[in-house]
């Protein structure tokens, strides 16, 4: 695996982890200094998207300049979907609970 593919996919395991533990760490940080659970969970979720996003660029960025390959790309690219799918999937759930 190429060190720019670690990159990639290292900025998207953070994303995943970052979405899918926002309402802990929104929890967590609303102990600490009290504003609004939901302010958290928007913040930590904002940060979770704009990650997935910068991996996905970074990807397209690494397979036009042919330093990772399509065949690894597609993979990543079909995982990504996946995982953030499922991510923002719980990130809109917990929003959505938190509301009512």
């Amino acid at each position: 695996m190429s060190k720019q593919l670690k990159v990639v996919w290292s900025l998207m395991i953070l994303a995943a982890i970052l979405g899918l533990g926002a309402q802990p760490f929104a929890q967590l940080m609303n102990a600490l200094i009290e504003v609004s659970l939901l302010f958290y969970l928007s913040v930590f979720s904002t940060i979770s998207v704009v990650l997935f996003l910068a991996a996905i660029g970074l990807g397209f960025a690494f397979v036009s300049s042919k330093k990772i390959r399509d065949i690894q790309f597609g993979v990543f690219f079909g995982f990504s979907f996946l995982v953030g799918g499922i991510t923002l999937f719980w990130i809109v759930f917990t929003m959505i609970h938190w509301t009512q």
